[in-house]
């Protein structure tokens, strides 16, 4: 009798921590897409895709073929997606990727998030000018000390 319990137990045990496996993972896939992870792959393939239509273009490569490509690109997504689960779950625990979810489920996290890459490139662009201006800037004083 306490084995058959033990074992009942045990078993409701595993049921449990597997639905909660399960939901993490849903979770985080959740995440990527609220994120714009996934969004980004999927342009990339898009990309990808572009690039290869335009090295093959004197290979008079059909518009058929193109869209098989295309499908083969977005199907390596989907096992890019669980890989994506597999690296979260070792940084976050399932808590925090809810936390996460609150967070990035906010309309101006979801602005940030559709605008991040044009912020990174201006960014980019102003620290740019800036290291040079710094750069002018430190010369000049270096000169004005007296060093050359």
């Amino acid at each position: 009798m306490k084995l058959r319990l033990m074992i009942i137990f045990l078993s409701m045990a595993f049921f449990a921590n597997a639905q909660e496996t399960t939901q993490y993972e849903s979770d985080i896939i959740y995440f990527i897409e609220l994120n714009g992870t996934m969004t980004q792959y999927r342009d990339a393939t898009t990309q990808i895709i572009a690039i290869y239509k335009n090295n093959y273009s004197s290979h008079n490569v059909p518009d058929t073929v193109w869209e098989e490509a295309q499908l083969l690109a977005d199907n390596t997504l989907e096992a890019l997606k669980f890989d994506f689960v597999t690296v979260y779950q070792k940084f976050f625990t399932h808590s925090e990727i809810k936390e996460l979810i609150e967070l990035y489920n906010n309309p101006v996290a979801q602005k940030y998030i559709s605008n991040v890459l044009p912020i990174t490139e201006a960014s980019q662009e102003a620290a740019s000018v800036w290291s040079k201006n710094l750069g002018f800037q430190l010369n000049d004083f270096l000169y004005n000390k007296g060093y050359e």
